[in-house]
Order: C-alpha cells, then structure tokens, then sequence
C-alpha cells in the first residue's frame, strides 16, 4: 500500500500537474518500482473509466470504474520487467473540472477592452490600422490562434494576450517579412475569454477579443 504522498503523487502526474523534472523523477520510479508502476496503472484505467462513463451522465462511475479494476486484479497490470515501461507516456485525457463560479470569472468580459471593441473608445492615436483580418472576435481558438492579414507586411509585432483578469499571459514578438500570417499556440491556455492585443510601429494598437473552449461558458 503506497502512502498518501505517494497516492497524491500518482493524481498530479495524471493531472500533469508536475514540472518536467518531477515528471521525469515520477518515470524513473515507474521503471524502477513494480508496486508504485501498479499502482499508477491502476489509476490511470479508473480516471480513464470514470471519464468515459461520466460522458454517458453515470452517477456511479468512478465506484464502477473501481469495482472493474479489482474485477481485473493482476490481470491489470504489465508485470514486473522494467524494460515495459521506458516509453511511459501520460495517455489518459483528464481534463481538469472547474466550479460555476470559476468559470463566471475565466469567462467574464473586461469592461474597457469591450468599449473598444463595440467602437465605443478608441484603441490607440495617430498611424494607420493593422490590416488584420483574423482572429475573428469571439470565435474559439482552443488550439492555435491565426493572426492574419489582408496583405502582406514587414514589421515586427508585439504581439500580448490577456486574461479576464486583465493580466498579461503572453507577450512575445514576431518579426514579418513580407508576410500574411503568423500564429500562437494556445493550448496551454485554460478555457476563458481572452483579448489580444497586437502592436507594430505605425500603426494602431489591434485589439480582438476570443474564447478557450467556448462551450464551458455558462449562459
């Protein structure tokens, strides 16, 4: 029986909720010990069991995920050879859940950066607009973000996203020669409204609003 440092281990590694260290620290012990290796099997196929049987709105899943585990006992396991576990990969879809107060503030809108956005402020003084075209406000963006023009421009973008806290998550710079696009990786944004902000000189500060996973939204 592993210890509740050991149990709460195995729940943050699932959840990748480790750094890439710690991560690593936890493959190396999957190599090396059989018991912990059992253990994290065994929990990787109850969080992959209840996941499944709570998209089919199961009241009981994680108690059935758990009687199938021990229906299955040793049949469950890889066994004992260390060899079987080099290529140890997170392969189980948790995703993590979030109260409905939670996400009222991840998805709540910034009352200045909306003015903006209705035209009602302006965003910046003198120089022209960035012929930007997408993204396109409010659309859903879970896994990249496409920041593409009408035309195409040399110059060096600053290029910020923030949060519905109004607090800045990305900033980086993108220099463009001759280009029409250019884009983000948001997949490691958490689901939300966010609004990006993108500057060149020149020109006028673009703002645009868009969501994380739209659908978590509560309406």
């Amino acid at each position: 029986m592993l210890s509740n440092q050991d149990q709460q281990l195995i729940q943050q590694y699932l959840h990748q909720q480790l750094s890439s260290n710690e991560q690593q620290a936890v493959v190396n012990r999957i190599q090396a010990d059989a018991n912990f290796r059992q253990e994290m099997l065994m929990a990787k196929l109850i969080l992959k069991a209840s996941q499944s049987l709570a998209q089919e709105n199961s009241a009981t899943g994680l108690q059935k995920a758990k009687e199938l585990a021990q229906q299955l006992g040793d049949d469950l396991f890889l066994g004992n050879d260390p060899a079987e576990a080099e290529d140890w990969e997170i392969d189980v879809d948790v995703r993590p859940t979030y109260s409905l107060n939670e996400l009222l503030q991840m998805f709540q809108p910034i009352g200045h950066y909306e003015r903006q956005l209705a035209g009602k402020t302006r965003s910046g003084r003198g120089g022209r607009q960035l012929p930007m075209v997408k993204p396109e406000n409010g659309e859903d963006y879970p896994q990249t973000l496409p920041i593409t023009f009408s035309e195409a421009i040399s110059t060096t973008l600053t290029i910020s996203i923030y949060n519905s806290q109004d607090e800045i998550i990305v900033e980086q710079e993108e220099v463009l020669d001759k280009e029409e696009t250019t884009s983000i990786d948001t997949t490691h944004l958490a689901p939300g409204r966010y609004y990006l902000k993108v500057r060149a000189t020149g020109y006028v500060m673009s703002l645009r609003s868009f969501f994380i996973q739209k659908g978590l939204m509560p309406q």
